[in-house]
């Protein structure tokens, strides 16, 4: 399996990102689900790793390509 460490990082991501959805659907009050204390700090690191992640995709097929 190539990309293991981002594999693992998507998959936390993944996860956290449908517990956040989960709550967001069992209260649907806009203002009171969007007030959570920490979302917005958690929301950015998410999009912080997914960066990360997206530029080691990138690098790897990069490489894959040069070495077709």
């Amino acid at each position: 399996k190539k990309l293991p460490n981002e594999a693992n990082l998507f998959n936390q991501i993944n996860m956290n990102w449908n517990q956040i959805m989960t709550r967001m659907h069992n209260d649907p009050n806009v203002l009171r689900s969007t007030k959570k204390e920490g979302l917005l700090e958690t929301l950015n690191d998410m999009l912080k790793k997914l960066e990360r992640i997206q530029k080691q995709l990138d690098d790897y097929l990069e490489d894959r390509r040069r070495a077709f």
